[in-house]
């Protein structure tokens, strides 16, 4: 959503082209695939600061009568496993272009899902919630059309401590929100933010040699007619004399820098899903200094109409059935991501992956099975389709020989087809075993 009456926001470019209108198109795929190298990038050296950092941890000395390693070496094996974890996220891509309807997908990719320093990874995540809740705001906007979305900041003053000024943002807004909340339920201690209807927000950190900059991204939908106290086009004086100033001043005790306008489009929401931490502005030693500060708390919420929000937690793209694709393999090197290798599926083969994967798949509610094993390896000659599936008793009847499953934990032999179910537990060990093997043609010992 476009800022009314400010300039663009300083945004990464990321975010926002995955926004556009046929960015999804294969005439795109390769811009986006530069824009993934360069987070990967961006990564790569998070990675060698990260090295040369725990070359840094080499005090192996120990303390206690119990040799109890010190803290160095204990963060030097943390940041070795950040470490790797880094390095092997993003290596290859895998996409699927399905060209009869000109879309792209990202069907597979192994991430590190530490958005607070892999790039790569924020701008998956930041994607994903971006269309979760612009979904949401369609289905708002569509019941109550006069609600309106506009962009709120709050800031508290800059610090040394990350930490400490975190937690200052953090409880500073949870007191003005728990006082919106204590209105809807007893009545009393009204405050501007009981005008608004819904929220999405987000924390973002900045450092530009100035200390810590932590503020809030808000966007909320509020009435045009029943708008915060705040005057959008008035002077520095005035709008710190508002009333939605002036609360939050009372909260916070330092800050009653607020900031309310309107906006349009959905910049509004990449402004507010964009990275916690802008990479662009943190060398990797203030990024990994973050990282330790922020890993593991909570950097985003919502309330009002927009609350209840479930972001996938997949870091791929919603994938197209019944649609004939071309999968395209690209893997990363010094010089970025580059096509290594492609594979046409449609036809014939696309009807029979789709049969075998509704075949052998498991609920999502029940545990998967753990790996099974075949007695008897064959080649296999032909696929034989079971019409009505109530007729199966043994494998044998339809591929003309014997096949057996044994339990990969046990080794107890299982013959038969289960009717009616997709696995089976094993009496003797309790491990998983699937009941519907791929019904084959078994070459007969004429034939072999």
């Amino acid at each position: 959503m476009e800022l009314i009456g400010q300039k663009k926001p300083s945004l990464e470019s990321d975010l926002a082209a995955d926004s556009k209108e046929g960015y999804d198109s294969i005439d795109n795929l390769q811009y986006r695939v530069e824009r993934y190298g360069k987070a990967k990038k961006r990564t790569m050296d998070n990675c060698t600061w990260l090295n040369e950092y725990r070359n840094s941890l080499a005090d192996i000395s120990t303390k206690g009568k119990l040799g109890r390693k010190s803290y160095k070496v204990l963060e030097s094996l943390e940041v070795q496993k950040l470490e790797g974890d880094l390095c092997g996220c993003g290596n290859w891509m895998l996409f699927r272009h399905y060209y009869k309807i000109d879309l792209v997908r990202l069907a597979n990719i192994k991430t590190c899902k530490k958005p607070l320093m892999c790039q790569l990874c924020a701008i998956r995540r930041a994607s994903k919630s971006l269309q979760a809740y612009l979904n949401r705001f369609e289905v708002i906007v569509a019941e109550k059309p006069d609600l309106k979305p506009y962009f709120l900041t709050l800031t508290v003053t800059n610090g040394d401590d990350l930490k400490e000024r975190f937690e200052h943002l953090k409880s500073s807004f949870n007191k003005y929100n728990l006082r919106r909340r204590k209105f809807l339920s007893t009545g009393t201690r009204f405050c501007e933010l009981n005008k608004i209807h819904g929220a999405v927000y987000s924390y973002e950190f900045t450092n530009k040699d100035n200390g810590w900059h932590p503020h809030l991204h808000i966007l909320c939908l509020c009435n045009p007619n029943d708008l915060p106290d705040f005057p959008i086009d008035g002077t520095g004086k005035q709008k710190s004399l508002s009333k939605l100033s002036l609360e939050w001043g009372q909260i916070t005790k330092d800050s009653f820098i607020v900031d309310f306008r309107p906006i349009s489009g959905i910049k509004g929401f990449i402004e507010v899903f964009k990275y916690a931490l802008k990479f662009s502005d943190l060398s990797p030693e203030l990024n990994y200094h973050a990282y330790r500060v922020l890993k593991g708390k909570r950097l985003t919420g919502a309330f009002g109409l927009f609350r209840g929000v479930t972001v996938p937690e997949e870091m791929t793209d919603d994938l197209i059935k019944d649609q004939p694709y071309m999968e395209l393999f690209y893997k990363y090197t010094r010089s970025g991501y580059s096509l290594t290798g492609t594979k046409k599926v449609d036809g014939e083969n696309l009807t029979l992956l789709n049969d075998l994967k509704e075949k052998h798949s498991f609920p999502k509610d029940r545990v998967k099975p753990k790996a099974i094993t075949v007695k008897k390896k064959i080649k296999i000659k032909s696929v034989v389709k079971i019409e009505n599936p109530d007729q199966v008793l043994r494998v044998s009847e339809f591929t003309q020989g014997e096949k057996w499953y044994t339990c990969s934990n046990c080794g107890c032999v299982f013959e038969d087809v289960f009717r009616d179910l997709t696995h089976v537990d094993c009496e003797d060990c309790g491990s998983r075993v699937s009941t519907i093997p791929i019904p084959i043609m078994i070459p007969s010992e004429e034939e072999e």
